[in-house]
């Protein structure tokens, strides 16, 4: 794990946000100088600080640490790429969306035969 990513990944969510260092640093009771020294990867913030960044950006503390974050516009933003990654590298959408075909089948056969089913189920 590149420790360096922390300090970028702040400054992402600082900037996404507009927010200023003093702004962040009041916010969790640090200084400035200390926001600016994550940011440039001179120092990292201490791990007693990290709830505490987390809860102010509303992300999880792993996602502080991720090397690839990406800067979003807000939390709903945010979700939503986490949900669509998850959708698209996952095999188990595809099982889950065919199951849902052939149940709209079955329905849809259900009101033209109202005692079976297209694949002969008794309803």
């Amino acid at each position: 794990m590149n420790s360096l990513n922390i300090g970028k990944n702040i400054k992402k969510l600082r900037d996404e946000r507009n927010i200023t260092q003093q702004q962040l640093a009041d916010a969790i009771g640090v200084s400035f100088q200390a926001v600016s020294k994550w940011e440039c990867g001179t120092t990292l913030p201490d791990i007693a600080m990290l709830p505490a960044i987390a809860s102010f950006f509303d992300v999880t503390i792993d996602e502080l640490f991720k090397p690839d974050m990406m800067a979003y516009r807000n939390k709903a933003e945010r979700l939503m790429s986490i949900y669509e990654r998850d959708i698209e590298n996952s095999d188990a959408f595809e099982a889950v969306f065919q199951l849902f075909v052939l149940a709209f089948e079955d329905l849809f056969f259900s009101l033209t035969d109202s005692t079976k089913s297209s694949r002969g189920i008794m309803i």
